[in-house]
This record gives C-alpha cells, sequence and structure tokens, in this order.
C-alpha cells in the first residue's frame, strides 16, 4: 500500500531539515514526482524528488528564516504528473517542529520625546 513520510526537524535557531519518502508506488511510472509543503506562519513550497521514475522517491530540504524558540505546524501533500501539468493525491502527512532558542518577545518598548521614555501601550 503506497504512503508518504515526511519529518521536520529543528537544526538551529532559525533552521530545519526536511526529509522524506513516498513508498509503494508503480514501478512503471516515469515521471518526477514533488511534495508541497505548507508551514504556518512561514508559507509554502515545493519539493522535488531526487529520482525521476519508479514507485519509490525521496525528498530533502534546508529550511532558513524560521523565528527562535518558535512551534511551527506544517503539513504536505504529494503531487504527481497529469495530464496537462500536475496534480494532488490523497497521500498527505503533517505535524510540529520547534525551532531551538528562545522567543524573540519584546520586553520593553521606547519612544523618544525629547529624551527616551519607556512606552505603555
Amino acid at each position: 500500500m503506497p504512503s508518504l513520510h515526511v519529518s521536520i526537524t529543528s537544526t538551529g535557531n532559525t533552521t530545519a531539515e526536511l526529509s522524506g519518502y513516498f513508498t509503494g508506488g508503480q514501478s512503471s511510472y516515469s515521471y518526477q514526482r514533488y511534495i508541497r509543503v505548507s508551514i504556518d506562519g512561514y508559507g509554502s513550497f515545493d519539493v522535488y524528488s531526487a529520482e525521476y521514475s519508479g514507485g519509490e522517491n525521496t525528498f530533502a530540504h534546508s529550511i532558513s528564516g524560521l523565528s527562535p524558540g518558535t512551534t511551527y505546524s506544517w503539513s504536505a501533500t504529494l503531487y504527481v504528473r497529469v495530464t496537462g501539468g500536475w496534480g494532488p493525491t490523497s497521500y498527505t502527512n503533517s505535524g510540529a517542529f520547534t525551532t531551538q532558542g528562545s522567543g524573540g518577545s519584546i520586553s520593553n518598548a521606547y519612544i523618544y520625546l525629547g529624551s527616551w521614555r519607556n512606552a505603555v501601550p
């Protein structure tokens, strides 16, 4: 039975690594596959498989520009070649990961009114 497996793990304060594989596809399939990954609060991107045909595919992608100490939810959908382009499949995966470090909250905000003053909302 075909299945999609994807994981995203933090590799630093603002970086993460995606790895995944699709298994159980038709061995006669003669195109590349890709996964569309959506990360809440970050955006979406496509990761193409290393293989250009066959029933097994692997995916790898480095992610940067994340916020430190933040938990991100993600989802991934496998896409395949269809007549006229690409189409989504029913093979999906989802999860969450947390970047390393502490969050970037601001403890004080200042405003200049002739001199710097603590701004209280």
